[in-house]
């Protein structure tokens, strides 16, 4: 078995405070969720309004399936409008 760990940082352009910056996770971890059937958290500094730790976990027996499915996350968030990836870090254990 093979445990995928996608970390992203991210920089929230348009948002003004800490009201829009939940909104925006809230509403992006919903969305990875959904979509790649990922599970989805933020971790690390939650007081920023302008920056965010996302962390993206999934498993599988297939390594190779693992790294595709979170490489398709990692770009489907750099084609997000709402959201500028800063960085990312990807590990498979």
């Amino acid at each position: 078995m093979v445990i995928g760990v996608l970390e992203v940082d991210v920089y929230l352009d348009h948002s003004q405070s800490l009201k829009d910056r939940r909104r925006v996770i809230k509403g992006l971890i919903a969305q990875l969720r959904r979509k790649f059937n990922v599970a989805v958290s933020e971790i690390d500094e939650k007081s920023l309004w302008q920056r965010a730790t996302l962390a993206i976990v999934s498993l599988s027996d297939d390594a190779k399936y693992l790294d595709g499915l979170l490489s398709a996350t990692l770009n489907h968030l750099d084609r997000e409008s709402q959201v500028q990836v800063l960085d990312h870090r990807l590990r498979l254990f």
